[in-house]
């Protein structure tokens, strides 16, 4: 079985000390995903660099955390899921979206459950986006620029679930604290 190396700032390849040092200001540790990606600066560079710009695309927070813990349980990493409620939660966003997200899909809005459609089917297309699939998210009133927005999202939390599956990761202690899945 091929064993991760989780990094700490003394292991850690020099150029991810400033990465990591931003998980230690953020959170005040060193998250377990970001300790396992540090063996690659290039990877855990692109992961926080695509997360920032997610995170100020023109969807709605509502629509972002969507997105996320959509990608999170189709790719089957309860540490996506986990850490996106914690920051879901940072931000407001309603413990009633976060439970539809989890136990009552079939609860979302119109509009929420075409944003979590469209991402399942993004998350699985391998490749090919069937153009039915996203003219039916364009038709829930979402744009071209929010299928780019997601083709985006999809990138970084690729890297993090594969990086999550061949570590296996266990989530931090405070993102199983905040109540999820």
């Amino acid at each position: 079985m091929l064993k991760m190396q989780k990094h700490t700032l003394e292991t850690a390849p020099e150029q991810s000390w400033k990465l990591l040092q931003c998980s230690l200001d953020t959170f005040g540790f060193i998250v377990n995903q970001s300790a396992y990606m540090s063996e690659s600066p290039e990877l855990l560079d692109a992961y926080q660099y695509v997360h920032g710009l997610f995170s100020g695309c023109t969807l709605t927070e509502e629509d972002r955390t969507v997105v996320w813990i959509t990608m999170g349980q189709t790719f089957q990493c309860d540490y996506t899921v986990h850490v996106h409620h914690y920051i879901a939660r940072q931000r407001s966003v309603s413990a009633e979206l976060l439970h539809q997200l989890d136990e009552a899909p079939d609860q979302l809005s119109p509009r929420l459950a075409a944003l979590r459609e469209f991402t399942r089917v993004v998350c699985q297309a391998q490749g090919k986006i069937p153009h039915q699939a996203a003219l039916k998210f364009l038709q829930a009133g979402y744009t071209r620029r929010n299928i780019l927005e997601i083709f985006l999202a999809l990138s970084q939390k690729l890297y993090g679930a594969l990086v999550n599956s061949l570590a296996d990761t266990p989530v931090d202690e405070v993102f199983t604290q905040a109540g999820s899945a």
